[in-house]
């Protein structure tokens, strides 16, 4: 049997397709309610040996005490590689009593906007506009995101 799937198979199948799906990846169940702020980056470029930090305020704006799951996902831009619309690159969970905000925190290298290139055996970041989406799943309404210009230059990982 053959294969053909290539990297879009399960969900990310269904995001290319832009496909409605019942049970979105990540999709979790809770008895309250979450608001997501303004996602914030520490710099709009990253090089060679620095690394980004992003946040996001999230809050319990129900009346029971929740824990969400804050998920962050990187898109990366439209080149001439076949890559998924956005791929997982960090999750938190945080416990929140009702009416009580919290900053939650994720630490980007230069690792977390590489993909596999097989022409050259090894890891490569591409030039260009990185989205950094956040939310509670990945087909969450989009609560945040943030741009910034990643790389001057196509880069070999070492």
């Amino acid at each position: 049997m053959e294969y053909r799937e290539g990297i879009f198979v399960g969900c990310r199948y269904y995001d290319k397709k832009n496909m409605e799906v019942l049970f979105p990846f990540g999709r979790g169940l809770s008895y309250t309610e979450f608001s997501y702020g303004e996602l914030t980056v520490s710099r709009e470029t990253i090089s060679a040996g620095e690394l980004l930090t992003v946040s996001i305020d999230i809050t319990n704006t129900g009346t029971v005490f929740g824990r969400e799951t804050v998920q962050l996902y990187v898109a990366p831009p439209r080149g001439d590689v076949i890559r998924p619309i956005e791929e997982l690159k960090g999750f938190e969970k945080t416990d929140l009593e009702p009416g009580e905000t919290r900053s939650v925190g994720f630490i980007l290298d230069r690792r977390s906007f590489a993909y596999f290139s097989m022409e050259i055996d090894d890891w490569f970041v591409e030039s260009g506009e990185y989205t950094l989406p956040a939310g509670s799943s990945s087909r969450a309404e989009r609560h945040a995101s943030a741009q910034f210009r990643e790389f001057r230059r196509r880069d070999v990982l070492r």
